[in-house]
Formats: structure tokens, C-alpha cells, sequence
């Protein structure tokens, strides 16, 4: 299983106190004080209270062991706020462009970082961003559809040298999974809307949803090998289709 460098836990512990010490992040570096707000109702609402501050301190205390977990923290504190404000309220709005902000930069650090883990966070699993953020919900619609009617499952694995060795077990080295991990952001949201609902008949262990359902956690280190096989595949086909030939060539529709 791959383990963040130190460079990497320093680099996310930046991010981290980036985001603390911004001035309309004030709201959210300590736990929200229901009972001196007589806001009564909030611990019925919100089950995982989650602050900046907190993070903070568990990060210095080493108690994440990835640093997706540390992704999937922070990004509750975003989400527990819109679930407690209403649609259209301060707080809401606030919630809502920090957490846009912090997905932007999480994932460029995930993808920079030496390590086999990868995140579609929160908010661009369902907020229908561009690239890795593909709505999880956007990809189930678009999972039996498309301009060419695919599914993930449809690109064959790499032929194999002999029938003896099909027999083998298939193996993934941790570049694999890096390079497959990366990868995801070059794809459509649709393109990943698909391989999520096809990952998740086929592997659901590597997805973890938070409690709402609206975040989507992927672990590749969590993949079978040959699983991830198939995923690489259907990432390379994708990005073929939408290289630009110099060659002339007939299309015809089914």
C-alpha cells in the first residue's frame, strides 16, 4: 500500500493552514458551540461534527494514516455546513465557494503527490466540474449512454503471451496504480460517472461514501489488479477517442 512521503504530509499540512487562516474561513476553525447558540437541533442534524481546527490537530497528532482522510475531513466541515443552512443562506454560500476552492487545490495536490492514493471529492463528485470531477450521480445517468453506447466494461484486457499464462494472477505494480490514479483527471465527467457505477458493481470496497451520499472517496490500492486492468483500459480507450487522427476515415452509425 502506497504511504505519503513526509514532502507530502508537509505539503498538505500547508494546504490545511492556507485554508485556516483565511479570513472567511474564521466561521469554520473551531467546533460549532450549539449550546451557546441555543441551536439545539444541530447535533440531530449534523452526526460528524468536523472543524478546520480540528483537523488541524490531528494532522500535528499524526492520526490520519492517508491523505485522502484528511480530504474527507475537511471537506465535512463544508458539508456540514450546507446541510445544516438553508439553500441560498450566508452560510451556505460560504460553505459552498470554500469547499469549490479547497477541491481545486486538493486535487492538483493529490495529483502531485508520490503516493498510490487519488480523491473525487465532495464537492466535484455532484458539483459537475470538468475532468476528475464527475458527478456521481451525472455518471449513473450517463453509464448506459454516450455518443459511442459503451460501458467501462466493454474494452478487452491486453492479450496475454500464451494460454498458460492466462492462468496467472494479473499484477499491479505501485506506478500502476499511480499512473491510473492521475489519469482520472484527464476524463470527462461522464467518463467517470461511468467508471464509477461500473467500479462499484465490480469492486465496491474501493468506494467509500459519506454519510449524506454525496461525497465519493476512490482507493485504488483497494483495486483487484485485474479490475484495474480493465479500468486502464477503458481510461486509455476514452483518451483515444478523443486524440485528433490525421487520417481520413469513414463513421458509420449502428
Amino acid at each position: 500500500m502506497g504511504t505519503p512521503s513526509e514532502e507530502d504530509w508537509k505539503k498538505m499540512h500547508k494546504l490545511v493552514d492556507a485554508f485556516y487562516n483565511r479570513p472567511d474561513a474564521e466561521p469554520f476553525r473551531v467546533p460549532v458551540e450549539w449550546k451557546a447558540l441555543g441551536l439545539y437541533d444541530y447535533p440531530q442534524i449534523i452526526a460528524e461534527p468536523m472543524d478546520l481546527g480540528t483537523v488541524k490537530s490531528n494532522i500535528k497528532d499524526k492520526k490520519y494514516k492517508t491523505l485522502n482522510q484528511i480530504g474527507h475531513d475537511v471537506n465535512k466541515v463544508w458539508a456540514n455546513c450546507k446541510e445544516y443552512n438553508r439553500v441560498g443562506s450566508d452560510f451556505h454560500k460560504l460553505a459552498g465557494s470554500l469547499q469549490k476552492k479547497w477541491d481545486e487545490k486538493f486535487s492538483k495536490l493529490i495529483a502531485e503527490c508520490r503516493t498510490a492514493e487519488a480523491s473525487v471529492p465532495a464537492s466535484t463528485i455532484g458539483a459537475g466540474g470538468s475532468g476528475a470531477g464527475a458527478g456521481a450521480g451525472a455518471g449513473a445517468g450517463a453509464g448506459g449512454s454516450g455518443d459511442d453506447g459503451g460501458k467501462v466494461g466493454d474494452p478487452k484486457p491486453a492479450p496475454t503471451h500464451s494460454d498458460s499464462s492466462s492462468n496467472k494472477e494479473a499484477r499491479a505494480t505501485l506506478a500502476d496504480r499511480r499512473a491510473f490514479a492521475k489519469s482520472l483527471f484527464q476524463l470527462s465527467k461522464e467518463d467517470v460517472g461511468k467508471l464509477l457505477v461500473d467500479l462499484e458493481g465490480k469492486c465496491p470496497s474501493a468506494l467509500v461514501r459519506n454519510a449524506s451520499e454525496d461525497e465519493v472517496e476512490l482507493n485504488v490500492d483497494k483495486i483487484p489488479a485485474a479490475i484495474l486492468q480493465e479500468m486502464t483500459q477503458f481510461v486509455l480507450s476514452q483518451k483515444k477517442k478523443k486524440t485528433p487522427s490525421n487520417k481520413r476515415a469513414k463513421t458509420t452509425k449502428a
